[in-house]
């Protein structure tokens, strides 16, 4: 199943508190670039366990997001 990444990154909520492309919140960091010095591995595992990754973390799982849908926001976020 295909899933629309750029959608579920605002319907997540994702830009409440990132901003990509100047658009969005900014209690956490700016993600337009992190596909460049992030693989989609470690964002992958990021959006599953943040803590897991960084146990300062104030960004909260996405675990219960498949992994097609986790995907299709990784691949929104290569755009």
């Amino acid at each position: 199943m295909f899933y629309n990444g750029e959608k579920l990154f605002f319907r997540e909520g994702c830009s409440q508190c990132h901003s990509y492309k100047g658009k969005g919140g900014r209690m956490g960091p700016d993600i337009s670039a992190v596909t460049n010095i992030r693989s989609d591995s470690w964002i992958d595992s990021y959006l599953q366990d943040p803590k897991k990754l960084n146990p300062l973390s104030r960004m909260p799982s996405f675990k219960h997001l498949s992994r097609s849908k986790r995907k299709a926001i990784i691949a929104f976020l290569k755009n």
